[in-house]
């Protein structure tokens, strides 16, 4: 189905005899095709969708891509068979394809948490949304995971630091902190165990998001515990 959809597309089918083979040559055209206009937009949108939790939306994958809203279009039209938008967010079609993109994109975990990062760096400089709260600690959670591994013990709090003031500060606890997401504090603080208290750390931000709210003459907010 694969090479049948693209020889529609573009006239030409495509030699491999296995999936993994015409995957990589669909991979490689879009690359020819597109490069020109934006270089590495293929691998930047293809990368992000394989590091990402469970898929972007499609505004959050053409930014990362870096592509025009025009050229997102085209590009999305001729990988409607590659990536399934049909849900909120965008994920590929096959497995197949994820294992591809990480073949020859990121062969090594170090290429994978420098996209995990990309991805993390752009959710930091996006207002609070539930998208936000959902894919900005985990990629935080994700990198300091793999960072840990070969750390010494006097850096695990630094290495941990911006996931443990992510899930402390208030609007963000407050999204978090229902059925959906709490299974996710749950983790974040379990892989944290023995670097952060969560008691400690929550009193502390507590007590600082009330002295900045009376500061600003806000309404004391009541936390659910």
């Amino acid at each position: 189905r694969v090479a049948a959809t693209c020889f529609l597309q573009t006239g030409v089918f495509l030699p491999s005899a296995t999936l993994d083979g015409m995957i990589c040559d669909i991979i490689e055209r879009l690359e020819r095709d597109y490069f020109p206009l934006c270089p590495g937009m293929v691998q930047r949108a293809f990368s992000s969708v394989a590091r990402s939790r469970r898929g972007l939306t499609d505004e959050e994958l053409m930014s990362l891509a870096g592509a025009s809203r025009l050229l997102w279009s085209n590009f999305w039209w001729d990988c409607h068979d590659l990536l399934d938008g049909s849900q909120t967010l965008v994920n590929f079609h096959h497995p197949a394809l994820d294992d591809q993109v990480v073949a020859r994109y990121m062969p090594t975990e170090e290429d994978r948490q420098k996209v995990t990062m990309q991805i993390a760096t752009y959710f930091e400089n996006r207002p609070l949304t539930f998208r936000k709260a959902e894919e900005y600690p985990w990629c935080l959670a994700a990198n300091a995971a793999f960072w840990v591994q070969t750390a010494q013990p006097s850096e695990y709090k630094h290495i941990w630091r911006r996931l443990k003031d992510t899930i402390t500060n208030m609007d963000t606890f407050l999204i978090l902190y229902c059925d959906e997401y709490v299974s996710d504090l749950h983790d974040y603080w379990h892989a944290m165990e023995g670097v952060y208290d969560p008691v400690d750390e929550y009193v502390s931000a507590l007590e600082g998001h009330h002295g900045k709210s009376a500061m600003a003459g806000e309404t004391e907010r009541i936390v659910p515990v």
